[in-house]
C-alpha cells in the first residue's frame, strides 16, 4: 500500500488514499465471498 507521490500534501493526503483503498479492499472481499 505504498505511493503516496501525489502532490506534496504530506501526511492527510496520505491517510485518506490509504483509508480509501483498504474501504475499496474490504467491499471487493465482501462481493466475492458473497459471490
Amino acid at each position: 500500500m505504498g505511493g503516496g507521490g501525489k502532490g506534496g500534501g504530506g501526511g492527510r493526503a496520505d491517510a485518506a488514499s490509504a483509508a480509501a483503498a483498504q474501504t475499496q479492499a474490504g467491499i471487493s472481499q465482501q462481493l466475492f465471498q458473497e459471490a
